[in-house]
């Protein structure tokens, strides 16, 4: 709640570069032939943008805000994901403090604010690792390879990161 509500006074006013101009236009148009977004296109991501576009929020906001709400659920994947590698010491206080440490890197805090997909797409891929790190059957291997494919609209990258998981599961 902290790391998101440190980056909402700081969201950035205008767009970036052409990624983030392309996203814009996806939400106004989503046509990826005319680059609206750019390829893959990024199905799920512009369609969240899009629903806060709708609720009156401008397309950089909507696409930044996106970013920082998916900074602060990496985080608690992050705290997911660790405590699953190493459940014998899943309370250890260099749990959090490896947590705050990647919030506090300055990488993480910048890219968690900018209008991409980037963040969004690192949370979803550390969700679906922390789900499949912990899965203890079948069904939540199931449903940690439906989330990794759902991941992959979000975007498609998250497939690097999260197909290995999905086939040690």
């Amino acid at each position: 709640a902290m790391f998101i509500a440190l980056h909402l006074p700081f969201l950035p006013p205008t767009l970036e570069d052409l990624d983030s101009i392309n996203f814009a236009l996806g939400i106004r148009q989503y046509d990826v032939s005319q680059h609206q977004p750019h390829p893959p296109g990024y199905p799920l991501y512009i369609l969240v943008a899009k629903l806060l576009h709708a609720v009156g929020l401008s397309e950089v906001h909507a696409l930044s805000l996106i970013g920082v709400v998916a900074g602060g659920l990496a985080l608690l994947a992050l705290m997911k994901l660790f405590a699953a590698l190493e459940p014998e010491r899943r309370d250890s206080p260099f749990t959090w403090l490896a947590v705050l440490v990647v919030a506090a890197s300055p990488l993480f805090w910048f890219t968690a604010a900018r209008p991409l997909s980037d963040m969004t797409g690192l949370a979803a891929s550390l969700g679906v690792q922390a789900l499949l790190a912990s899965a203890s059957g079948a069904a939540a291997v199931i449903v940690g390879a439906f989330l990794a494919a759902f991941a992959a609209g979000i975007r498609s990258q998250v497939v690097w990161l999260t197909l290995p998981m999905v086939v040690l599961a």
